[in-house]
């Protein structure tokens, strides 16, 4: 299988190299420049002009200004794209007669025309490549660079609650972590991805290390919402969410920042971005810094002036708790990323990143350490566009996350946690009349070292994928069928197929409606099959080598309706999950004690219904509305017990403006979010309290406020207040919320060092 996947990936390096030089034919040299500007004349910062159907490219100035330089067929049409967030592109021919003589530059003025009612994103997720979001086939939502501002988030999570319908985040007290789930599906149903690659990194319950990723660097976000299982994992049942990261746009582009939480935090960061004959690299680093602050456990309290015992009940109760107080630990992270673009040919374009990560977070007063996480990630990718429908990459990814503990009172330093993960893809997205194209291959592999592994220190797992989908065109804009599959071979595993189906029905071009089935696959991680933990000598978990995976379908329904600025919709899920992998007792009364052991094991299976309606509606005046509303049937039981932690109904919901007067540009931005209460069942298993209990988890409502400027010379500046309405969330919540602990005052302060120097 290791020789196959080799002459698979070395066939694609060929592929992307011989082809361009085969398909050589004689080219000149041709300059293009001139000045990009908005109706009023005013230059437009970081406009891009691209020559289509290759990989030439150029950015404007603090001045609007650019100069293309490119290689092109001699006696082919030129035909160059002229683009901004935010405004109509254009593309304009240029004259054969300036293309005869391609000694001299060709000046051109470009007025772009601002769209404030456009909802013509473009997005990759979708099918691996881009396509305008009205004409993918399932339901993507596009969180803007502009909302972003806007809202002025403290932090990924943040911006996530405030915009994505049905999302949980809430704090792993053992960890110290922060956790997801997405409409009742755990964070093994749902997949994260940082530019199109996976994230790795031991956060809480096989969650990613949210912290890994900063504000500063992110551009937009995609989210996928349904299962996206067929191109980028058999376990993404639950969706994609896709963040992308900033890249250069200009010339030269440097710009400082700063953010400044009263009483909790502080961040500074700084981006530089150059984009000069073609050669492109962007540089970012960052320092944030959090306090740790503890809360009051008034629950935790009258059961221990009752003379009972508070821990271990159920899965959110805190485990650890000092004088009736919960700890939520606070951090201190350094991290800087670097990415490099070059063109090879006028059609093969290469790219290199790296970056570094580290995360410090404070004393641990009853286990007397401090944690310590590191992260190094690296990879290359070869993108060739090969006719204009036509393209391939070919990619590689290094990821290498490792967690210390640093014990105070010996001055030892102990390695937990470490993953090293391998994933190489090799994928080709194109079109064939009237059907679009995915076809791949994945391979990933993964060492694993865990402190919760006793029979030997580590273990190691690969898993080998093709996937293939069709978006077949049956009625021009108005009947798509959609089909694919992935084959799945992971070692230990019997091959399996994972297949997806949508048909989409356009009755009029505002009208999309949507059917889809689709089915998910997962096997056990490392840790499931082989970990040993020993819980503070009270009872231990165990792994389960005898593991099945986990099979799971999915059935969608969906109507979206857009028309002059107004986008609703309304979608309906389904999903059955068979063989689900969860903790359940071992013994009643485990050899450590009177709790009981825990160990990994299949369950029965698990049913999920839920409804999502999401509206958002541009006025051409620069104000945006949006709400959302979720409901979700979560039927996780035990024994005739609910035991989710799913709030069954969530509300989202913003109010943006933005305004530009003369030289200044002025933003706002209302949020809010709701959640209704929850009834949990959980079994005590403290002597002489065994039983089944019920507890109540009050609902939440949350808002948010923040106001902000860009200057000229490049000054921006904003202030929040965040959690407007002073709620206050208590240590007994910490299992099924990210805690507040009331108003949170925040400012920060950017310059584009660029446009204050006239760059």
């Amino acid at each position: 299988m290791r020789k196959h996947l080799f002459a698979v990936l070395l066939g694609g390096l060929l592929l992307g190299t011989v082809l361009p030089l085969a398909a050589q034919t004689p080219t000149s040299q041709i300059v293009i420049a001139g000045r990009i500007s908005d109706e009023a004349g005013m230059p437009l910062t970081g406009a891009v002009a691209t020559i289509a159907g290759t990989v030439y490219g150029a950015g404007t100035n603090s001045r609007g200004e650019f100069e293309l330089v490119a290689r092109v067929r001699q006696g082919a049409p030129v035909v160059v794209r002229y683009s901004l967030i935010g405004y109509k592109p254009r593309e304009v021919a240029v004259d054969p007669e300036l293309l005869a003589t391609p000694e001299r530059t060709i000046r051109v003025e470009v007025q772009l025309e601002e769209d404030l009612l456009s909802i013509e994103d473009v997005v990759v997720t979708g099918l691996r490549t881009e396509r305008p979001i009205k004409e993918v086939p399932v339901i993507t939502t596009v969180i803007s660079h502009k909302e972003i501002e806007a809202i002025n988030p403290s932090g990924l999570t943040s911006l996530l609650e405030y915009t994505v319908p049905g999302i949980q985040f809430y704090y792993n007290s053992m960890s110290g972590n922060t956790e997801v789930s997405y409409q009742g599906l755990d964070s093994k149903s749902l997949v994260f991805l940082l530019d199109g690659e996976p994230i790795a990194g031991e956060g809480a319950a096989n969650n990613i290390d949210f912290s890994r990723i900063s504000m500063n660097d992110i551009e937009k976000v995609e989210v996928v919402r349904g299962a996206a299982s067929t191109l980028y994992d058999s376990r993404a049942i639950g969706g994609v969410i896709n963040i992308i990261t900033k890249k250069a746009l200009r010339p030269v582009d440097i710009n400082l920042n700063a953010r400044y939480q009263v009483d909790r935090s502080q961040q500074y960061g700084a981006t530089i971005g150059l984009k000069k004959w073609n050669l492109s690299s962007f540089t970012t680093a960052s320092y944030r810094q959090q306090e740790t602050f503890k809360l009051e456990a008034p629950k935790i309290k009258a059961l221990r002036d009752k003379g009972l015992n508070p821990e271990f009940q159920g899965e959110v109760s805190p485990r650890k708790v000092f004088e009736n107080e919960v700890p939520i630990y606070g951090y201190e992270i350094w991290d800087a990323s670097q990415r490099l673009t070059l063109p090879i040919t006028r059609y093969l374009k290469g790219e290199l990143n790296g970056a570094f990560y580290r995360n410090a977070k404070p004393l641990n007063v009853k286990l007397r350490h401090k944690d310590r996480f590191y992260n190094y990630s690296g990879g290359a990718k070869l993108a060739y566009s090969m006719l204009e429908r036509h393209s391939m990459d070919l990619s590689y990814n290094y990821n290498q996350y490792e967690k210390f503990y640093d014990f105070i009172d010996t001055d030892e330093s102990k390695l937990t946690y470490e993953s090293k993960r391998h994933t190489a893809r090799l994928n080709y997205a194109g079109g064939i009349g009237p059907v679009l194209l995915g076809v791949g291959g994945e391979f990933m592999h993964e060492d694993l070292k865990h402190r919760f592994f006793v029979s030997q220190p580590g273990y190691s797992q690969r898993n080998y994928s093709v996937y293939a989908q069709a978006d077949w065109s049956i009625i021009k804009e108005k009947l798509n069928l959609v089909g694919g599959a992935r084959l799945d071979m992971a070692s230990g595993y019997k091959p399996h197929a994972t297949p997806k189906v949508t048909l989409m029905y356009r009755p009029w071009n505002f009208l999309n409606l949507r059917a889809g089935y689709a089915e998910g696959y997962r096997v056990p991680t490392l840790q499931e099959l082989y970990m040993e933990f020993d819980m503070a000598k009270l009872f231990k978990i165990f792994g389960n080598k005898d593991l099945r995976p986990e099979t799971s379908r999915q059935y969608s329904l969906s109507a979206e309706y857009n028309r002059r600025g107004f986008n609703t919709s309304l979608s309906a899920y389904y999903n059955q999950f068979h063989d689900k992998i969860d903790y359940a007792l071992k013994e009643p009364n485990g050899p450590q004690g009177q709790y009981g052991d825990r160990e990994c094991q299949n369950l029965p299976q698990v049913n999920i219904f839920g409804l999502e309606a999401m509206m958002t509606y541009r006025f051409s005046i620069g104000l945006q509305l949006m709400g959302t509303y979720t409901y979700t049937r979560d039927d996780k039981k035990t024994d005739g017990y609910n035991t989710s932690l799913t709030r069954p109904h969530m509300a989202r919901g913003n109010i943006m403006y933005s305004y530009r007067w003369r030289y200044v540009t002025m933003r706002s931005a209302l949020n809010g979010q709701w959640g209704s209460g929850i009834e949990h069942s959980y079994h005590d298993n403290n002597p002489g309290q065994e039983g089944w209990y019920t507890t109540h988890y009050a609902s939440r409502f949350i808002m948010g406020a923040s106001i902000g400027a860009d200057f000229p010379r490049g000054i921006s500046a904003g202030f929040t207040v965040d959690n407007l309405l002073n709620h206050k969330d208590t240590g007994d919540d910490v299992g099924v919320q990210i805690p507040q602990t009331g108003v949170q005052f925040i400012f920060n302060l950017g310059i584009n060092v660029s446009n204050a120097i006239g760059w």
